[in-house]
């Protein structure tokens, strides 16, 4: 079993057990509303300590994460406005055929009206 660790710090206790911790916060300074005086217990998951070099490398990721998130996105835009372009370009050439098929059935129509 792992000892004891106690940790007093401007009127604050802090007794470690492993990642059992137990935490009394100090009591409230004059002028100031402060923490309640009362027990807490914690359990650390060996988290990192926050250090400022992991934080930047952290938030450079973020950013790298988000600029090809947009990146991707922007080309599936770009990909759905040429499929949609292409659509539309389809649509008016049948629809052109559609016309020209429709006037020679009544150009047809009428010589055999006429014959």
């Amino acid at each position: 079993m792992k000892r004891w660790r106690i940790h007093r710090e401007d009127g604050a206790v802090r007794l470690e057990l492993g990642r059992l911790w137990f935490v009394r916060c100090a009591p409230p300074r004059p002028g100031s509303a402060g923490h309640p005086n009362c027990w807490m217990v914690a359990w650390r998951r060996r988290l990192p300590e926050w250090d400022h070099e992991s934080h930047e490398r952290l938030k450079t990721a973020r950013a790298v994460a988000h600029a090809e998130w947009v990146y991707q996105k922007i080309k599936d835009e770009e990909y759905a406005t040429e499929a949609r372009e292409t659509a539309e370009r389809e649509a008016a050439a049948n629809t052109a055929q559609a016309s020209r098929l429709r006037a020679i059935d009544q150009l047809l129509a009428q010589r055999g009206k006429k014959l």
